[in-house]
């Protein structure tokens, strides 16, 4: 995964107002990407949705997002935690676990980014 912690709320409304991004790419965009700055444990590699949430409501109380924009947001509503660890610690932990693997980078949406796909094979037998 590449996470890009760089994409600020404002840089992201901005996109999707100009029509750079569609209401799919906006609304995961704002829930697993805008706020990582707040609710995202790098050490971990978790986000917190709950508090992305409750931030996000707060912003609509301010006005700085649109009932619109807050409606396309609700559609990815989760309370839960993400596990969302970067290229370099999910590569690290197949590699550990005995994987060579190939990194499949999707392109095309904003949110391929977040979902990377890995063909993997293990070096041993791996005991079931």
């Amino acid at each position: 995964m590449e996470y890009n912690q760089d994409m600020s709320i404002e840089t992201e409304l901005k996109e999707f107002r100009r029509g750079v991004i569609d209401e799919a790419e906006s609304g995961l965009a704002m829930r697993l990407q805008s706020y990582t700055d707040m609710a995202y444990d790098t050490k971990n590699s978790l986000l917190d949705n709950k508090k992305v949430f409750e931030i996000i409501k707060s912003d609509k109380k301010s006005c700085l997002i649109s009932t619109e924009e807050y409606e396309i947001i609700q559609r990815y509503y989760f309370e839960g935690i993400n596990s969302l660890p970067t290229k370099e610690k999910w590569e690290k932990l197949l590699t550990e676990a005995g994987f060579l693997f190939q990194y499949k980078k999707l392109i095309g949406k904003n949110w391929y980014d977040w979902y990377p796909i890995y063909h993997c094979q293990a070096l041993h037998k791996i005991p079931v």
